[in-house]
Formats: C-alpha cells, structure tokens, sequence
C-alpha cells in the first residue's frame, strides 16, 4: 500500500472540485492506488453532500457542522471498491489506474511504449498536456541509479510512481506514493538501483535548476 500521501489540504480541494485538470489527474491516479485515501475523499464528499442537504432542507444554525458530522457517524471509512493496484513490476502488462488509463489513452504500461518520447541518456519524457495555464502533464521514464539534476519549483510538483522507486525529501517513495514538492522544496531525485523508474509529473508552474551548473541552463530550458 501507499505510504507516501497528497496533504489534507490537496484532498480537500479535490473532493470540493477545485484543482487543475493536472493536479486532480495525479491525486485521482493515487486514491485509485490507495485505499486509505479513497476512504478519506469519500468520507469529505458525502460530509460536503450532506450539509447541501442540510442547507436545503433547514435554516443554517451555528451547530450545523456538529450535527452532520453525527449524521455522519454511521459511514465505515472503507473504500466502495478495491482500489486498482499495479501486480508483478516485472510484468510490462500491468494495467494503469482508471484516471490515467483514460487520460493516455493506454491500458497498460507495456502500452506507453507506443506513445511520442522524447529520449536523453538514462531519461525519457512524454508530455501528455501542456497548458497555457503552465499547468504540464508529464509522463518520466529514469534508468536505474540515476539522480536528477537538483531543482526547485516555483509552484507545486505532484510526482505518482508507477514502477519503480525513487528517494528525494519525502525519503523512498515505491509505487502508488505521491510526493509533493513546492517553492520551499530543493531537491534531486535519485532511482533506486534495482531497476527503471516510470512516474507521472504534474507542475503548475515551472522547475528551476539550483545546482552548480543547472543554474546556467536556466534561460534555455522549458522545465
């Protein structure tokens, strides 16, 4: 199971609606792979639904959130369905969570080899959006034991893993974690040895190298 999760406050903005396209597409990819989650968002939806109800049906009082909170008592935090988990990583056919299969297009991860990489040495990409609200959807493939060029963000970074493993502030993260990194994170990304990493990326804004010599290639680069 996951351990690695998105905060309250990124949960909370889901179940009430309000992300990016992008960032509801990672944080939707990992509630499919993360039971703890879909119970979470599912307790926040029905919460949200019930004081609709509450506001329909009856003046709003001060103890309006204290009563549907006890309505609320009865529901079991257990997801409805069995979140849909990749099996064997060295199975190239495992099948994609629902939200990402039907935003590629693809149904399993032997599958995104068909789609239009751009390849460097030890590191592919695959931009499945890129909006002119800055917001970028990205799909990585990074060999084993290579660490990323040291960088910051000028926004939010929502990294979903998967296949494979990688360590950056968050400690490792295996498959179905979501790290999350911001303007206060600087970090660089390291694979595990044991085998190739496959993330999906989203950004809201853009990276911005900080190492020794990536802040050169700042002004040439669309990160």
């Amino acid at each position: 199971m996951p351990n690695v999760h998105p905060t309250e406050e990124l949960l909370n903005d889901y179940a009430a609606g309000s992300l990016s396209e992008g960032v509801s597409l990672a944080i939707a990819t990992h509630i499919a792979m993360c039971p703890q989650c879909q119970a979470h968002v599912q307790q926040l939806e029905a919460i949200g639904g019930a004081m609709v109800m509450s506001a329909v049906e009856t003046p709003v009082g001060d103890h309006v959130l204290e009563n549907v909170l006890a309505q609320m008592s009865h529901l079991e935090s257990k997801p409805t369905s069995q979140p849909v988990l990749p099996g064997d990583l060295r199975n190239q056919d495992i099948i994609l969570p629902n939200p990402l299969r039907d935003y590629l297009g693809a149904k399993t991860l032997r599958e995104l080899d068909y789609l239009n990489w751009t390849t460097l040495p030890g590191y592919s990409e695959y931009v499945a959006s890129d909006r002119s609200d800055k917001t970028k959807v990205r799909l990585l493939r990074v060999a084993a034991g290579m660490t990323l060029p040291q960088h910051t963000h000028e926004g939010l970074e929502l990294t979903l893993i998967l296949k494979g493993s990688f360590s950056d502030h968050n400690g490792t993260c295996g498959v179905g974690d979501l790290s999350v990194a911001d303007p206060a994170t600087d970090h660089a990304p390291s694979v595990d040895r044991t085998g190739e990493c496959i993330c999906l990326a989203v950004t809201d804004a853009p990276l911005r190298l900080t190492g020794r010599f990536g802040r050169m290639l700042n002004p040439f680069l669309d990160l």
